[in-house]
Parts: C-alpha cells; structure tokens; sequence
C-alpha cells in the first residue's frame, strides 16, 4: 500500500511538471505575439 502511494505521488509531480512548463511555453508565445 505504501509503494503503490509513493508511486502516485511521483505520477502527480510529473504532471504537474509538464503541465508547468507548457504553461510557460504558452506565456512565452503570448509574450512574443504582444510584442
């Protein structure tokens, strides 16, 4: 039980890492268009 938990953890934290980053490539594409 407590493998199978860690493991989920490690899954959310790498979905939140990627879902992190395409956000800054979208601000960044934002950024770029304003200017």
């Amino acid at each position: 039980m407590k493998r199978t938990i860690k493991e989920k953890e490690i899954i959310t934290k790498k979905k939140v890492i990627i879902k992190k980053s395409s956000n800054d490539r979208l601000w960044l594409c934002w950024f770029c268009i304003s200017w």
